[in-house]
């Protein structure tokens, strides 16, 4: 009953894929035509295979986009033991949730508001904190979820940074309140 349909916004050219504005609005589907569904749904899956080359083209790995297309470990966490909204310097901000038993990340989730940068090193970020401890997880910087990610344009750089310090405030607020 969710009908994703995408808006672009100025020039899809290389630097134009950070323009595309993804829409999700409920539809309520009763009384449609199974073939105007499919049709639909044929038209979203083409419009999504182009910006999948689209971001390809702008120096996305074929890893980065599978996390970004996904929604890998997007969401919250309810009742999280740590939780973190970080707000980078061009604007982009993300929210991120950890279950931690032992001093270890069980679990974690995020949300962002932001680029598909944002969404490829948060994906990237939770994929490789699970099932750490803290103190490996202090550890981490930008350059580790570029290394997971392979490869994501110099540009967009910034966006692992803001992954990195959403998680590192996450934990120093955790241990503060923990002692």
């Amino acid at each position: 009953m969710i009908l994703m349909t995408i808006f672009p916004q100025g020039d899809l050219g290389l630097e134009g894929i950070e323009d595309l504005v993804l829409d999700v609005a409920k539809v309520d589907l009763a009384g449609v035509r199974d073939d105007k569904i499919v049709t639909e749904w044929a038209s979203i899956h083409k419009i999504m295979s182009n910006v999948r080359d689209l971001l390809k083209m702008s120096g996305y790995s074929d890893k980065a986009v599978e996390y970004y297309e996904n929604h890998l470990n997007v969401g919250i966490i309810e009742n999280p033991d740590a939780q973190f909204i970080y707000t980078g310097p061009c604007g982009d901000t993300m929210e991120l949730f950890l279950k931690i038993t032992s001093a270890v990340i069980t679990d974690a989730k995020f949300q962002a508001i932001g680029c598909a940068g944002s969404f490829t090193a948060g994906s990237a970020l939770t994929k490789m904190i699970n099932g750490k401890t803290l103190k490996y997880c202090e550890k981490l910087d930008e350059k580790d979820i570029l290394d997971h990610l392979g490869s994501m344009p110099q540009q967009k750089v910034h966006c692992a940074r803001l992954a990195i310090m959403t998680l590192k405030k996450a934990i120093k607020h955790y241990k503060k309140r923990s002692t």
